[in-house]
């Protein structure tokens, strides 16, 4: 038998996902934040002597996502 979702069920269901994705994003831009701070400040010795180009940007950008989907868990 099908279980039937109700309006309240449903908004609760939005909102709990609105939530995770805020906080999978909020992590996401932390630890791209980091991974900059750390090649600004001279620790990621062999990527800070290479120039920061808008497509090494996507890049950490995308690593970074990468990385978070992947080892990533929703729960409720």
């Amino acid at each position: 038998m099908a279980t039937v979702m109700n309006e309240d069920q449903i908004q609760i269901l939005a909102e709990a996902l609105g939530k995770a994705l805020e906080i999978i994003n909020q992590n996401q831009m932390r630890l791209i934040d980091e991974r900059f701070d750390a090649i600004m400040d001279g620790k990621d010795e062999a990527e800070s002597a290479e120039l920061i180009t808008e497509d090494r940007v996507r890049e950490i950008a995308e690593d970074e996502a990468r990385d978070l989907i992947n080892g990533a868990s929703i729960s409720a």
